[in-house]
């Protein structure tokens, strides 16, 4: 993930797609992310993995992140904290500047046509599948876990893209490496209070003082939810981009299901363009 070029400052906004942007791909991962959370939060003894609830991310929440800010200018909160690092008033112009159709067709045409889901003229899509960490290689000590998009070449090549222009600008920062499109499934960052701990073998904290953050055991999800498709085996149509705050909100939402309003959260949109 490429992050503001604003050093220690505090991080104030990100750049996205969103993934539940639409009423089908919301009730679609709403129920994905239900089934996973049953299964993962349930103890050892029923089957689960013990993961602590808070650590399970809405699907409201689940995007592709570009890059992260800081962003001055922001309205108050956090938004004024950070400085430095470019205002929130370029950032969004930037945006809103971006040829983003042109960029997407550049985007098709320059890895020979491989795996975009949908053809030359067609909508930007995703799959997402299956269940990695951050930590390669370390998954008995994981604090975030996410899914993949396939490889849909257009899709990284139009990404790198958008954030090439934010670095340009001097918004977000150039961490020299590739960037690694993914969605958050689960982050222990979320997890409140000493006392919330993964069953059995998870939930470990970190540091010496025990006051480290939150890790989970993940080798048994990773394996369990290797092949998972996290929206039903259907595409996600990627229709915008947008700059969030960061501080995801909770919400109420129809479940799309007739069965009433669900409890869900979001991000709040300071801009965003259709792709």
């Amino acid at each position: 993930m490429a992050s503001s070029s604003g050093g220690r400052q505090a991080l104030t906004h990100f750049l996205a797609i969103p993934l539940a942007a639409s009423p089908a791909a919301r009730a679609q991962l709403s129920r994905s992310v239900a089934a996973f959370r049953a299964d993962a939060t349930a103890p050892h003894a029923s089957g689960g993995f013990g993961f602590p609830a808070d650590a399970v991310r809405p699907p409201g929440t689940l995007h592709l992140t570009l890059g992260v800010m800081s962003l001055s200018g922001g309205g108050g909160g956090e938004g004024e904290e950070g400085g430095g690092g470019g205002s929130l008033a370029k950032a969004v112009a930037l945006l809103r500047s971006l040829e983003l159709k042109e960029m997407l067709a550049a985007a098709r045409a320059g890895g020979g046509g491989g795996g975009g889901g949908a053809g030359e003229e067609g909508p930007l899509v995703v799959r997402l599948r299956g269940l990695r960490t951050m930590r390669d290689g370390d998954a008995a000590r994981a604090a975030v876990m996410y899914a993949a998009p396939g490889p849909e070449q257009p899709l990284g090549r139009f990404c790198e893209g958008v954030l090439a222009a934010f670095v340009r600008e001097g918004l977000v920062r150039d961490e020299g490496r590739p960037l690694l499109l993914h969605a958050t499934v689960v982050n222990t960052v979320y997890c409140k209070g000493s006392g919330k701990r993964g069953g059995g073998r998870g939930g470990k904290r970190g540091g010496g003082g025990g006051g480290g953050r939150m890790t989970l055991d993940a080798r048994g999800a990773l394996e369990r939810y290797a092949d998972y498709d996290w929206a039903g085996g259907a595409d996600i149509v990627l229709d915008r981009l947008a700059i969030y705050r960061f501080g995801a909100k909770g919400v109420r939402r129809d479940n799309g299901g007739g069965e009433g309003m669900e409890e869900d959260a979001a991000y709040e949109v300071v801009a965003e363009v259709e792709i």
